[in-house]
This record gives C-alpha cells, sequence and structure tokens, in this order.
C-alpha cells in the first residue's frame, strides 16, 4: 500500500507540475520514478498474490478430496448393509454444498485483506484530533470588533524544527485603521505571524490579542472570519491551466482520479477470482461434453438452464457496466474536489469554508451512494440467482428425468450421470456471481484509461524527426492571434509582433491577463497561436525538435513547483522551503543548464532586497 501511495503521490506532483517536466525535458524521469514505486508494489503484490493462490489450491484440494473419501467411505457402509444409498448421497451433499461454498469464499479473503490494509490509515486520520477545529462552536465571538492586534514577547519554534526559533520575543502593536508593514528578508518570520494570528499554530511563549482578547479563547472559526488574508502563493479552486490540462476532462483531479481508482480496479479483476471463473468455464464445456455423451436426450436440459442462467448474467453486466460509467464520471467531480480541498488545506482554513467544502463533498457523494445502493440491489440478485442455480438445475433436472424414466426413454443411472455430470461442472459457476462486480468495475476503468490513452497530443514533444539546432539566440513573433480554448471568444494576443535579439534582455510590461505569461508558454510551444509564427534564429519553431530545443531554454515560473527530491536534485533538474527559496532554487535550476535563452515569467515576485540585488550579476 505505501508504495502505491507513493506512486500516486508522484503521480499528483509531476501533473500538477507538467510544465516545468516538459521545460527541463523530465518526461522520461518522472515516468521512471513512478515506475519504480509501482515495481515495489509489484513485487509485494506478486509475493501476496502467490500466499492467496496456494491457500485457495488448498482449499480445492480439500474439498475434491473430501468428496472421494465421503463417496469411499459411504460405498463401504453402504456394501456392510450400515447405511442405504440414499443416506450416503444426503450426508454427501450436506457436506459437499458448505465445502464449496466454503471454497468459493477463499478468494474473498485476498481482498478482504487489502480492504483491511486500505481502511486503518483512513480510520487512523478519521480518528485523529485536531488542535485547532475551525468547526468547533466552543469560544467568545467579539459583537463590536474594533480590529486592534497586538503580540506580546512571542516566541514560536516550527514542530517540525525544533532547533530553530523562527520568532523571539516579538512584540508588536497595529491600532485600528493603522497599516503595518512587516520587513525583512526571507524566512525571518513575516508570514509565520499572519499564521499565527489566524491560530493555525500554539506558540510557545507569549501572547496574542484581538482587541484585548488572547486568541486562544476566540472562537477560531469566528476568529478567522474577521480576518482576510492574500498569501504569497495564491490558490484558485477546480483550476483548468497547456492545452491539454485547460480541458475540464483532463483537469489534475482527474487524471489523479483515474490513476488512483481505475487501475486498481483493473488489477482487482485479474486476480484469483479470474482464474475462478475460467476453471469455471472450462468445467462447464467438460461437464456438457459427458452429458450429450450419456444422455443426448436429458443434456439439452441442463444445458439450457445455464445457457438462461448465463444471458441474464451477461443483461445484468450491461445494466451495471452502463450505469458503472455514469458513477464514474460522476465520481471524478467529488474526487476533484476533495484533493484539491486537502491541497489548498491553509486557503479553506483561512476562509473558514470547512463546512462549506464537506458538505459540498457530501451532496456529491450522496447521489453516488443513492445509486451504488441501487447497484447493490442489482448485484445482490445477480449472486442469489447464480448461488441458487444448483438447486434450480436439481429441481428441473429430476422432473424432467422422472418424465423420461417413466417414458422409459432413459435409465435411473444415465439420469443420475446427466445430472451429476452439467451440477458438478456448473456448481462452479458460483465464482461468476462473486466476480461480476469486479468484472464491471475492470470494464468500466478500463474503457476510460484507453479512451485517456488513445487522446492525441496536439504538439507531440516526443517526435525524433523534426530539425536539430544549436540556438544564437535571436527570437521573432510575427502577426501573432492567440486565445485560450476555454476563454471563447477572448483573444489573449492579437496581431502581436515582437523580435528579441541575442544577448539582449527583455522585459514585458503590462497589466494583469494582458498576455506576459501567454507569450512565455508560447515561446515554450506549450500551445500552438492560432495565426502567425515563431521563430528561432529565423527557423520556424513548428519545424524545431521540441525536445532538443526545451534542453537549450530554462524557465522559471511565477509560482515556482518543486519537486519531492533533495535541494541538489531539484537544481540539477522537496523540501518544504518558503517561497522565496523555492524561487531561489527555481532560479538556480534555471541557471545551471546554462541555457542560450531565458524566460523569466515573474520569476523574481517572493525575493527579498538582498537575493534582488545579487541578482543583475546573473542576468
Amino acid at each position: 500500500m505505501k508504495a502505491y501511495e507513493s506512486a500516486g503521490s508522484t503521480a499528483e506532483e509531476v501533473v500538477s507540475g507538467i510544465k516545468i517536466v516538459q521545460t527541463f525535458n523530465g518526461e522520461q524521469k518522472e515516468i521512471d520514478r513512478y515506475s519504480t514505486c509501482l515495481s515495489e508494489g509489484m513485487y509485494w503484490g506478486i509475493r501476496r498474490a502467490f500466499v492467496s493462490t496456494f491457500f485457495s489450491a488448498f482449499m480445492s484440494f480439500a474439498t475434491f478430496s473430501s468428496m472421494a473419501l465421503a463417496f469411499w467411505y459411504g460405498t463401504s457402509m453402504v456394501i456392510d448393509g450400515l447405511i442405504t444409498p440414499g443416506t450416503t448421497f444426503a450426508v454427501f451433499w450436506a457436506v459437499s454444498g458448505s465445502m464449496v461454498c466454503l471454497n468459493h469464499a477463499s478468494p474473498q479473503i485476498s481482498v478482504i485483506t487489502t480492504c483491511r490494509s486500505a481502511a486503518a490509515p483512513i480510520f487512523k486520520i478519521i480518528d485523529r484530533i485536531v488542535p485547532f477545529d475551525g468547526t468547533s462552536d466552543d469560544g467568545i465571538t467579539l459583537s463590536n470588533v474594533k480590529g486592534s492586534v497586538k503580540f506580546e514577547n512571542v516566541s514560536f519554534k516550527y514542530p517540525t524544527r525544533p532547533e530553530v526559533n523562527v520568532l523571539e520575543n516579538v512584540n508588536l502593536y497595529a491600532n485600528q485603521g493603522e497599516n503595518i508593514a512587516i520587513v525583512g528578508h526571507s524566512g525571518c518570520g513575516k508570514s509565520t505571524l499572519a499564521a499565527l494570528l489566524m491560530h493555525f499554530y500554539e506558540i510557545n511563549d507569549g501572547k496574542i490579542s484581538v482587541d484585548g482578547i488572547n486568541i486562544e479563547e476566540l472562537n477560531l472559526s469566528h476568529l478567522r472570519n474577521l480576518v482576510g488574508i492574500v498569501s504569497q502563493e495564491p490558490s484558485l479552486f477546480v483550476d483548468t491551466d497547456g492545452e491539454y490540462f485547460d480541458h475540464w476532462e483532463h483537469a489534475t483531479g482527474r487524471i489523479i482520479t483515474r490513476l488512483a481508482t481505475d487501475a486498481p480496479n483493473i488489477r482487482a479483476a485479474i486476480d484469483q477470482r479470474l482464474a475462478d471463473v475460467l476453471q469455471g468455464a472450462s468445467a462447464i464445456l467438460c461437464g456438457a461434453v459427458v452429458a450429450f455423451y450419456y444422455g443426448p436426450t436429458m443434456a439439452p436440459i441442463g444445458i439450457a438452464t445455464v445457457a438462461l442462467l448465463i444471458s441474464i448474467q451477461a443483461t445484468i453486466t450491461h445494466i451495471l457496466k452502463k450505469r458503472g460509467v455514469i458513477d464514474a464520471k460522476n465520481a471524478e467531480d467529488s474526487s476533484r474536489l476533495a484533493i484539491e480541498a486537502v491541497e489548498e488545506y491553509r486557503t479553506v482554513q483561512y476562509l473558514t469554508k470547512e463546512k462549506y467544502f464537506v458538505k459540498k463533498f457530501d451532496d456529491g457523494m450522496e447521489s453516488i451512494h443513492s445509486r451504488n445502493l441501487q447497484r447493490g440491489v442489482l448485484q445482490a440478485f445477480s449472486y442469489a440467482l447464480t448461488a441458487s442455480y444448483t438447486y434450480f438445475n436439481f429441481a428441473i433436472g429430476y422432473r424432467y428425468g422422472i418424465y423420461l424414466i417413466s417414458s422409459n426413454a432413459a435409465t435411473p443411472f444415465i439420469i443420475f450421470q446427466v445430472i451429476e455430470a452439467v451440477n458438478s461442472a456448473s456448481s462452479s459457476i458460483l465464482a461468476f456471481g462473486t466476480y461480476l462486480p469486479e468484472y464491471v468495475r475492470a470494464r468500466v476503468s478500463a474503457g476510460l484509461l484507453f479512451q485517456m490513452l488513445k487522446d492525441k497530443p496536439k504538439i507531440n514533444s516526443s517526435c525524433d524527426n523534426q530539425k536539430k539546432i544549436e540556438l544564437n539566440g535571436d527570437i521573432s513573433l510575427n502577426n501573432i492571434h492567440f486565445k485560450y480554448q476555454v476563454s471563447g471568444r477572448h483573444f489573449v494576443l492579437k496581431d502581436f509582433t515582437l523580435r528579441i535579439k541575442r544577448g539582449k534582455t527583455t522585459a514585458l510590461v503590462g497589466a494583469s491577463g494582458c498576455g506576459k505569461s501567454t507569450i512565455i508558454q508560447l515561446l515554450e510551444r506549450f500551445y500552438d497561436p492560432l495565426d502567425g509564427e515563431i521563430t528561432y534564429d529565423k527557423n520556424l519553431l513548428k519545424d524545431l525538435n521540441l525536445k532538443h530545443l526545451r534542453s537549450q531554454i530554462a524557465l522559471v515560473g511565477q509560482q515556482p513547483v518543486l519537486f519531492n527530491y533533495s535541494i541538489r536534485e531539484n537544481i540539477g533538474y522537496g523540501l518544504e522551503t518558503i517561497s522565496g527559496q523555492k524561487q531561489r532554487i527555481a532560479i538556480a535550476r534555471a541557471i545551471v543548464r546554462k541555457p542560450k535563452i531565458l524566460l523569466l515569467d515573474e520569476a523574481t515576485s517572493a525575493l527579498d532586497v538582498e537575493s534582488e540585488k545579487v541578482k543583475p550579476r546573473f542576468f
């Protein structure tokens, strides 16, 4: 489970930072990292499957051995005159029926074990006591808020870094109506003061008060509602940001959901239960051959009963599959909401929207839950029909057999042989009932995954048959027209022309939304313009090998993305770093590549004054 958790977190951070991965040609590196996590999970999965299969094989061996022993011992007792043949068969079917059911239950043991392993960390999270509960009604609420804030001798250390004093004996007074600017280098504790005021942490010493009331005595939700905050790295929900990821169907949350749920669904459909189904299908075929060989007049009734059951199961499967596609798409929306709320939990707490997101998630899951109950009824009917098949077969077979015997069309021995041949073979059909839900989920999941895999990128960065050039650094954008696919008719760039000479530093200045970042993304060819052309050293961008081109370009984005590597590995391409540190690492990562072209998308917005002074030495 831990291996698959690592794989899931890897997929999430890579998909979320896909543009950085593409910019630094890190696709294969991340594929290898993801595959390594899956390989570890596969290793333990194979070992678990071996144990499960061995146990299932032992149960089958015990079942048929007990049947053989019962007939051998029962025959001996009949010969000795101790019991009648009828008693032998009555005892045999009473015992063998329970053994067959136990045998069919064995494949579910591995499923139950997997569920227990998955449920343990979930219940641990649910049972965790939250130190600061924003949904609690406890605490004081202020009726007339003035807005005076006071920090008195406040000292603080982060729980994860107890050896470092972030704040020590800090005193700060902000009276009503005043604008207070807190100035200092990166890491000095500016953002920490805001977090402490919002009561995200417990201070080690001192006191923080609002209008003279200690914030520890205030209702937490009320306190956070009093404060409006704009973070250094703002968060927006239901983000849709490259052309593939702009589309709602390809949003990060949906892709992560596909990887997290659909792949395990497919894996669950090819475990021991699939082997039992294949075994059952082979047994039915062999039983049909034996039945037709010994009793051609009796066999069609038994086969017709099997055919009727299979047709009903096929109909139920078709209904469940159609419902499953709808349920999977509905679940994606709730999963995406949950992923975003967890990733941006601090923003959710800032806005005191915990209950809002919980309600929105519950509302989304309510319809799924009701549909799951309906699906459960269909699956229960399918399983009940399969489990009762043996008794239907007995009733129909013996009734028709009596008719054939009375008509002198067959002997009791032939009737018994045919019924037992069909019944023994079809008793394994119970595996179909237990396997059906997994089969339906696997088909739906596989369909969604293959549909995603069939999507062809409009811009293929893995194509190797395009021109490779060594850049000098001359860039031209000629009469560019561009609009985002999700923005409808609004043109971000219209008849835009720009010339950038090698060795020159060019700054794009304009209001938010005027297209500065869009130009950067067009130069990296995350998108193609609707009209016009972009050239590097008089070579059309569309004709250039994209991977080779990006290896000579470095990009530092407005919101830097770091991956779960060491600082050294991030520079060569996470530690929990503050925003300024992230941007310094992102800039270092760009510089160490010695690029021919360096693109900075508001890359120094979070740098402190000292870092800003050093910056011109490198650029």
